[in-house]
């Protein structure tokens, strides 16, 4: 199978760590995006087979046989996003009554923020990149100080031998780098992580609910 996806030679996969929301993330938006039909049997496997083996490689299998991730900055349609927070949010069994409302809606925009909101919030590659992701982390660095600077993110990334001496620089010139939104085993809550606690809330309330209606 052929792909029209240009990687840059200098292309490393990021760690995974197989139980994290991270590594449900990558692998949903790479089979999203790059697989012909988006099956959530398949992302379950596929989650299952890493953590019984190494992970990093598991993803280059299946990188192998799809393609590429997609980058942080590739575009998803409003229906791609809608599966993914779907993914996400483990509400799999809703999209398609999601994705029809959708297909109805006179105003795409305004019922894809409705629909976003209902489920619980769309995850973002920022919000929940694992803080080894050096890529993430510079892009965030960037909006937070120096915008136009975002387009030339992979040049830069590129361009830096030594990633530690790049941020250390910057934030000499800038500023302190933006506190990560997810912070590994630091025992803080992230803005991010109430947010999705809170989801979690909501879900387990609703499941509460619809347990006791039976």
């Amino acid at each position: 199978r052929s792909h029209n996806v240009t990687v840059p030679v200098e292309y490393q996969p990021i760690p995974i760590e197989p139980t994290s929301e991270w590594a449900r993330f990558r692998v949903a938006r790479l089979l999203l995006k790059r697989s012909n039909n988006f099956s959530p049997s398949v992302l379950e496997d596929i989650l299952d087979i890493m953590k019984n083996g190494n992970p990093n490689i598991e993803f280059e299998k299946l990188e192998s046989k799809y393609g590429y991730e997609p980058f942080p900055d590739e575009s998803f349609s409003f229906s791609e996003r809608i599966t993914l927070t779907c993914a996400m949010q483990h509400k799999m069994e809703a999209r398609h009554q999601l994705l029809t409302a959708m297909s109805m809606a006179a105003d795409q925009e305004e019922k894809f923020k409705d629909i976003i909101e209902n489920i619980g919030g769309e995850y973002q590659w920022e919000d929940i990149a694992d803080p080894r992701d050096l890529r993430a982390r510079l892009k965030v660095f960037l909006l937070q100080y120096d915008k136009p600077l975002v387009g030339k993110l992979d040049s830069i990334m590129e361009a830096a031998d030594d990633p530690i001496a790049l941020f250390t620089k910057l934030q000499r010139t800038h500023g302190r780098e933006p506190m990560p939104k997810v912070i590994a085993d630091s025992g803080n809550n992230s803005e991010h992580q109430s947010r999705l606690d809170a989801s979690r809330s909501k879900r387990d309330l609703m499941n509460a609910s619809s347990e006791s209606q039976v």
